[in-house]
């Protein structure tokens, strides 16, 4: 590990070693939690001969899973922030290239205000992040909604009209089948709290989140 810190804190590298610190500490979260379901069901497992497909469901529990890496997101933001901003995150189901649900969000008491009805409109942040395959990165809110040309726009109103602040929307593909399967969605409660400039180290790190979700 401390090799890996080293090297990607070069002067060169997209983050520095405090931010890697920072990424291996909220990914360490999910992985303690994950061992710790191992292990407690380790005894039933190995008394009732559990299968594979058991084993994966009752001991992964891919739905905790999903809600403590959205966790881990939210905290690593705040991180990067250094405590100046707030952040919601949350992540969704994606069908046919098409939002369906929000299977899990941060914080829990206050859930997405957008439907997926209203995040199936084609300028939406989650629709761009869909059709063009990559990371889509808003530091201003308010300004992309001003912009005259709706079509150039990359968020819908609605939920977000009365909302100042930044937004990033992150698809996560699946291989297996060929398909983007949910899209991480981060929100700053402040203007500029995410960087269009910083697109690539965003881009890297939460690769890193993606890696255990799929």
């Amino acid at each position: 590990l401390r090799q890996v810190i080293r090297y990607y804190a070069k002067p060169n590298s997209q983050v520095d070693r405090d931010e890697l610190v920072g990424l291996f500490d909220c990914l360490d979260v999910v992985l303690d939690a994950k061992s710790k379901l191992y292990l407690s069901n380790a005894p039933s497992a190995i008394r009732d001969k559990w299968g594979y497909e058991k084993i994966l469901h009752e001991s992964a529990k891919p739905a905790q899973q999903l809600a403590l890496l959205t966790l881990a997101v939210k905290g690593f933001f705040e991180f990067l922030s250094n405590k100046q901003a707030s952040f919601r995150t949350g992540l969704m189901r994606i069908e046919n290239d098409v939002p369906v649900e929000w299977l899990t969000f941060e914080p829990r008491l206050h859930p997405p205000r957008t439907t997926p009805e209203m995040l199936a409109a084609p300028t939406s942040a989650i629709m761009r992040a869909i059709k063009g395959g990559a990371l889509v990165v808003i530091q201003d809110l308010e300004a992309e909604l001003k912009k005259k040309n709706k079509d150039d726009r990359r968020c819908v109103g609605g939920a977000n009209a009365d909302r100042r602040g930044s937004l990033l929307t992150y698809p996560i593909y699946c291989a297996n089948i060929k398909k983007i399967i949910y899209v991480l969605s981060v929100l700053g409660d402040r203007a500029g709290c995410l960087q269009e400039s910083e697109w690539e180290r965003y881009n890297w790190l939460l690769e890193n989140f993606a890696s255990r979700i799929i």
